[in-house]
């Protein structure tokens, strides 16, 4: 379960605010619900809201409500830190439930960022909600910290999910069935098709392919790089050692596979990794990503071969 939801990669985001609001919307592919600030619409690349005339958005990353606790234990400015994230501190929100608030700042392609980080829970999922406001926008007064915050403040989530639109399929899952998403395009896939194990069942040793959208259609600039870095970082794992990556060729995009074994980053119990990048052409790519615990991971993996390559993006 830590490692599902580890690998589950989630992005910075911000939000933009008029001085009055618009209406409560929610967020594709999601139960958050937040009263938006006018010039916002639907994000098409992930689960939130965007004004790209701001370059400013909000992205919602949802999790079963037992990832909570997991969450809190790390939600610390160190643990940001690890990720670029500088200065976070804790604040607080006039909300009357359990939740966790923190603010920070981070250098982008656009220049300085300001986060605001909300995670709230519900009695069946819980909701990571990141700002992302460039510094300058806040400089200029288009927007107030006090804006995000009341929204951040007011957001809530809703009794089921908003649809949204995917962004992609597979043809052969093999033995995996779907398992849900994140972010509004993160998908996952077990052998039994929960994210959480069943009673009784093994939490650690769980098989997983996940297909990852990027947020944003940043050039990915040296693939082999991107690709082996990507691989080295994937949460849950260490001791990861890429044996070979070739190119690949997937409907129509170009990419470049990884094969790599790695050890549990809990116990050190082994295990074999198959990774996928695959270029957008606009910019951008995805992450096709399969692990496995087996033994003898060579029939796994040459199913994670065959479920990657039945990958087709939709329009």
């Amino acid at each position: 379960m830590t490692r599902t939801i580890l690998c589950l990669l989630a992005v910075g985001l911000g939000l933009f605010a008029w001085p009055a609001f618009a209406e409560v919307q929610q967020a594709p592919g999601s139960r958050v619900k937040i009263d938006l600030p006018a010039g916002f619409s639907p994000a098409q690349a992930y689960s939130g809201f965007e004004n790209e005339a701001l370059q400013t958005s909000l992205v919602v990353v949802e999790m079963p409500a037992i990832a909570f606790d997991q969450l809190k234990s790390g939600f610390t400015a160190e643990a940001l830190a690890a990720k670029g994230i500088v200065k976070a501190a804790f604040k607080s929100l006039s909300r009357p439930d359990d939740h966790l608030y923190m603010t920070g700042e981070q250098m982008s392609a656009m220049g300085d960022i300001a986060k605001f980080m909300l995670v709230v829970r519900g009695t069946d999922s819980m909701a990571l909600i990141t700002g992302n406001v460039p510094k300058a926008t806040l400089a200029s007064g288009k927007l107030t910290v006090a804006a995000i915050e009341a929204a951040l403040t007011g957001a809530t989530l809703a009794a089921a999910v908003e649809p949204a639109k995917p962004l992609f399929k597979l043809g052969d899952l093999g033995a995996f069935k779907s398992a849900g998403s994140f972010a509004g395009t993160t998908q996952a896939y077990t052998l039994d098709g929960s994210l959480a194990p069943p009673p009784g069942a093994d939490r650690k040793r769980r098989e997983l392919f996940l297909v990852a959208p990027s947020l944003d259609a940043r050039p990915v600039g040296d693939l082999d790089a991107f690709s082996r870095k990507a691989v080295a970082s994937l949460a849950g794992t260490k001791d990861v050692v890429v044996a070979k990556t070739e190119p690949v060729t997937i409907a129509g995009l170009t990419g470049l596979a990884a094969i790599a074994s790695a050890k549990d980053k809990d116990d050190g119990a082994p295990l074999q990794i198959y990774h996928v990048v695959l270029v957008k052409p606009a910019g951008g790519y995805y992450r096709l990503v399969g692990m496995t615990f087996n033994a003898d991971p060579a029939l796994r993996m040459a199913e994670f071969r065959r479920i990657a390559a039945s990958f087709q993006p939709l329009p």
